[in-house]
């Protein structure tokens, strides 16, 4: 439960780059998510700033100014992409974008294990990133995600930094409100 509980989203980076092994256990981690037939309707494009600096500059323009303000910092982005049909039968994939879910939710974990923060947006315009990147009408781009270790507050404005777990309380809703009685 500890590294669940310790996971949070944060918008505060370093500017440290990932070694190619911890973004690879990152991957790892998503690619043994379970899915349906085991489908695996995940898919995944990676920048980061030095060795893919152009395709993370793609990706960075297709993000709101909002989150433009912090992402600039994160060293890592990642376009989570989960496919419109089966591979294996030409039928729309109604769970696809929940089987993403779950493969982004292993990494997650593993970015915790690692001492990695990340932080999912869905500030981003679909039609803009989907034109920059080229993308196949098979792919239906989710969220982008800012991958990296953890940096200082100085590059957030004081709203931002506010919503920070040491500046904020960070809460749950009691576990019976999440079930539904009948």
């Amino acid at each position: 439960m500890d590294i669940i509980k310790n996971r949070f989203s944060t918008r505060i980076f370093s500017e440290k780059l990932l070694s190619e092994d911890e973004i690879s256990l990152l991957f790892e981690a998503a690619r043994w998510a379970p899915s349906a037939f085991n489908n695996q309707p995940w898919r995944f494009i990676f920048a980061d700033k030095k060795n893919k600096s152009e395709l993370f500059d793609k990706i960075f323009d297709s993000l709101v100014p909002q989150n433009q303000v912090w992402a600039k910092n994160a060293p890592l982005l990642v376009v989570n992409i989960a496919l419109k049909k089966y591979e294996t039968k030409d039928s729309e994939n109604p769970n696809a974008a929940f089987e993403l879910g779950m493969a982004v939710g292993n990494l997650l974990g593993q970015a915790t294990a690692m001492g990695l923060h990340a932080r999912q947006m869905a500030g981003f315009s679909k039609e803009k990133l989907i034109q920059n990147l080229m993308l196949p009408e098979k792919y239906n781009p989710i969220t982008v995600m800012a991958v990296g270790y953890r940096g200082k507050p100085k590059h957030l404005s004081e709203n931002l930094k506010k919503m920070e777990p040491e500046f904020a309380e960070r809460t749950r809703k009691p576990l019976i409100d999440l079930f539904i009685p009948n």
